[in-house]
């Protein structure tokens, strides 16, 4: 039998990219405090991207920005930390007419050439923050004895949100597996403060929850603390150096806070 002749099987021609660019964020929050990125993909034909951000409360613009070639060229843009406390107070009288308190929502608008080459075609992407929970840390006086909860002298670990929920691990970013999990680290001159030397405190608190109607509702909340209290190789006064790890559930990431901060007991009246 003859041997049949091979088939030449034709090629496909690629399909030619859109000039659509891909514009994703990522906004998120902790407490008063805001944090946002815009990422940029297939940035061919972009020529042109405002990023926005707005209190829908007021309606009032909070920040508003331009990108520069350089910025739309690296991908990423991120914004500066922007904090709905510092709006409230430079607009307190307004939010207090109306007992509210600042909404902050994300716009980015992009400008790009259309697929034919003879003009340009703009997108707009609009976003609500996600909630992340957030700590801070305090430092209790050797003086201040308001707090039965906490001892004086101490530098306490305090979620931003009533929860007592969360679980603290002592230097293990590792550990750090879910939105509830906390690595803290505070170290001095470079030693940092063991396992053994935290406590976790949850203190109780009761208050009246008054609703739009009038009503008085009785409340108690509880949130769980982590409590250092100052052991003798931390001077009286000066700086400590805290690092924070936390998953940001909107993300997925580990995000990492690092701060020097500074303390001093109060001056004897």
């Amino acid at each position: 039998m003859p041997t049949p002749e091979p088939v030449a099987v034709p090629t496909p021609e690629p399909t030619p990219l859109s000039k659509v660019p891909v514009i994703t964020t990522d906004f998120f929050f902790f407490s008063h405090e805001h944090h946002a990125r815009v990422h940029m993909d297939n940035i061919g034909a972009l020529h042109s991207v405002q990023v926005t951000v707005r209190d829908k409360v007021l309606d009032k613009q909070a920040y508003d920005h331009f990108l520069s070639e350089e910025e739309i060229a690296s991908g990423l843009f991120e914004l500066p930390m922007l904090s709905t406390g510092d709006l409230f107070m430079e607009n307190l009288q307004a939010y207090q007419d109306i007992n509210a308190w600042p909404e902050l929502e994300l716009t980015v608008k992009a400008w790009y050439e259309n697929e034919t080459g003879d003009g340009e075609d703009m997108l707009t992407l609009t976003v609500e923050p996600d909630f992340e929970l957030g700590i801070g840390i305090s430092y209790q006086k050797p003086s201040w004895d308001w707090d039965a909860d906490i001892p004086a002298d101490s530098f306490v670990v305090t979620p931003w949100e009533e929860t007592d929920e969360i679980r603290y691990v002592i230097n293990d970013p590792d550990a750090v597996r879910d939105p509830l999990t906390f690595s803290v680290d505070i170290s001095y001159n470079g030693r940092h403060a063991a396992p053994e030397e935290y406590e976790e405190i949850v203190a109780e608190e009761e208050y009246t929850l008054i609703t739009g109607s009038g009503d008085e509702l009785p409340q108690v909340s509880y949130t769980k603390k982590l409590v250092l209290r100052r052991p003798d190789w931390i001077p009286e006064e000066g700086v400590i150096h805290v690092k924070i790890c936390q998953y940001l559930a909107s993300t997925g990431e580990i995000w990492v806070r690092e701060t020097d901060f500074s303390f001093t007991p109060e001056p004897e009246i």
